[in-house]
């Protein structure tokens, strides 16, 4: 990574969100330059714009983004209005790959809905006010040099885009899961890249397997035990995956059709969330990468019932748990062999 990336798109857009994604996926430091005007200040945005004014409010921010931009490379998110003020994408052009995150005003609006935080968004009429800041700063958001839709899409496929739009000079590397690169774009009419011509796979990094934990109150302590139960319980034959479209999603979803259940999908943000809900009872069932479930698996919170794979995890030499009963009982998920991998992959040269 020779050159810093810039992330610009209206408040909402989800430029810290990407951002530290991007910036874990290259191994790169994440700048959030509100919050280093924030630390100078020693006052929230909003307290500087109500004593200050915006203008000020500016100066400080271009101060802020130059002494950034004098560092190391990085990801950087500056505030909505930074790149909408004449001549600073052309001032940050020759050390930045500056990515445009569009979204719709309306969406935005309601992304930041109830926040408080945004001094320019107080007030009635959120979607007509940013209706009005996407008319006034559009224009400068599309000189950047790539433009990455956000509409429908997970913060790791936009990161993905972003990284896309690197250049292909052999110095971004992306660590990447299987969900982001493999399994997501297949389910989209019109994916947002395309994997194998994109980028270059360079290294397996490592691999884990998936697993099939339950509530520990359910009276099935087997995968067979399990599988009569949902078949009695059809109205509970439900599992919580970590997205819509990821591994998660569809070792779920084959599992079920191994065993003779049509299981539903309950899509969460990530595994955490999930995963809390099985131990509080929410849902029934969860489909996990199988470290992110031991914790409440040896605890009794949760029981272990099959995993990816032919053998058990406790004869695995890469996946040993604890010779409890954490996963014990647990069997290799019918018909399944795959276990999930992270790679690095290359942005792709082309001549």
């Amino acid at each position: 990574m020779k050159r810093h990336i810039v992330l610009v798109g209206l408040p909402g857009s989800g430029k810290t969100t990407v951002g530290r994604i991007v910036a874990e996926k290259l191994g790169a430091a994440f700048v959030d330059v509100d919050n280093i005007i924030v630390r100078k200040m020693q006052m929230p945005i909003a307290q500087i714009f109500a004593q200050h004014g915006e203008a000020k409010f500016r100066e400080i921010e271009r101060e802020a983004m130059a002494t950034t931009l004098e560092g190391p490379p990085s990801v950087i998110s500056p505030g909505g209005g930074w790149a909408a003020q004449e001549g600073e994408l052309a001032v940050a052009r020759p050390t930045c790959l500056t990515v445009y995150l569009r979204l719709m005003a309306t969406t935005a609006a309601k992304r930041i809905s109830g926040e408080g935080s945004r001094p320019l968004m107080v007030g009635e009429d959120p979607v007509g006010k940013m209706r009005t800041l996407l008319k006034e700063r559009e224009p400068f958001y599309l000189k950047a040099e790539c433009e990455v839709k956000c509409e429908l899409h997970s913060p790791e496929q936009i990161a993905a885009q972003v990284l896309k739009g690197a250049a292909p000079d052999g110095t971004t590397l992306m660590l990447a899961p299987d969900a982001t690169i493999i399994f997501r774009p297949q389910t989209l009419v019109k994916p947002p890249f395309d994997p194998l011509a994109d980028f270059i796979p360079v290294a397996h990094v490592g691999n884990w397997s998936l697993a099939l934990g339950v509530h520990a109150g359910l009276p099935a302590k087997t995968l067979a035990e399990w599988a009569t139960w949902a078949k009695a319980s059809p109205d509970r034959a439900v599992f919580a995956s970590s997205g819509v479209g990821g591994s998660t999603h569809f070792f779920g979803m084959l599992l079920g059709q191994a065993v003779g259940v049509p299981l539903r999908q309950v899509a969460y943000k990530g595994a955490g969330p999930a995963i809390l809900d099985v131990v509080a009872g929410h849902v029934p069932a969860t489909v996990q990468p199988l470290g992110t479930l031991l914790a409440q698996a040896k605890a009794g919170k949760i029981t272990v019932l099959a995993m990816s794979g032919k053998q058990r995890a406790a004869d695995r030499r890469r996946c040993r748990p604890s010779p409890s009963s954490a996963t014990r009982n647990s069997a290799p998920m019918p018909g399944s062999e795959s276990s999930r991998l992270r790679g690095r992959r290359l942005r792709r040269w082309r001549d």
